[in-house]
């Protein structure tokens, strides 16, 4: 079973793979994960090329460009992927194609072009599965916060450094820009849902906004998961 996991930032995703990766073994599952991008891969040259401005400024360049690098990470990763499908009862891929869809829409949102917002969908949907022949999740997982604990979040990230990245305004700039934030999560919640069947919106926070623990979240994961596979 493939199951991909998708979360906003600060929803402890290192932490969540190593806990589900734990959770699935001792029900005597086998499971393996490879997160995304695949940073320091060969594969994820031109990600990394494109985070770090060896083409110009990132927000010049454009999006068809751009998607296609993470497309290419994980075409060249895909080999893995399919065998990992084929020989063990779980893969979990730490973000997945759905991240692309995510980081391009949220640019048509805010001008306002739902036109190219849903005809940009159209392309990355054929060029990711029916052009590069990527393996499809048979589970998709989004772990949502609220904008309160996001924006709580975001304070606690400006004291923390990128290590992947020696020029890390794309993803922080994105972290720390509200609005860029909200379209987001608009789009996480609102829009894929509708384009996947397979798609679920998990909240990681109790009724009075209190953020779940990483314990709390895995365990509730562990049994979405199972549910599906029976």
């Amino acid at each position: 079973m493939f199951i991909a996991i998708e979360w906003v930032d600060w929803a402890w995703k290192a932490t969540q793979t190593r806990l589900l990766l734990e959770n699935l073994d001792k029900k005597w599952f086998s499971a393996e994960s490879i997160s995304f991008p695949a940073y320091w891969e060969w594969s994820c040259r031109f990600v990394e090329n494109f985070l770090n401005w060896t083409y110009g400024h990132p927000s010049e360049l454009d999006w068809y460009i751009a998607s296609s690098f993470y497309v290419l990470d994980r075409f060249e990763q895909s080999p893995k992927l399919k065998n990992i499908i084929a020989t063990k009862d779980f893969l979990v891929t730490d973000r997945y194609s759905i991240s692309n869809f995510i980081h391009r829409w949220t640019k048509f949102l805010e001008s306002n072009d739902t036109e190219w917002l849903h005809k940009f969908f159209d392309w990355i949907y054929d060029f990711e599965f029916n052009k590069a022949w990527l393996p499809k999740p048979d589970l998709i997982i989004f772990l949502s916060l609220s904008m309160k604990n996001i924006r709580s979040q975001i304070e606690r990230k400006k004291e923390q450094d990128r290590q992947y990245v020696s020029i890390d305004w794309w993803l922080d700039l994105a972290e720390q820009d509200i609005k860029h934030q909200e379209y987001s999560l608009l789009v996480w919640k609102e829009y894929l849902p509708k384009y996947f069947h397979n798609y679920i919106v998990f909240e990681c926070e109790k009724e009075n906004w209190e953020m779940m623990t990483p314990e709390e979240i895995n365990e509730k994961l562990v049994e979405i998961i199972l549910s599906k596979k029976s």
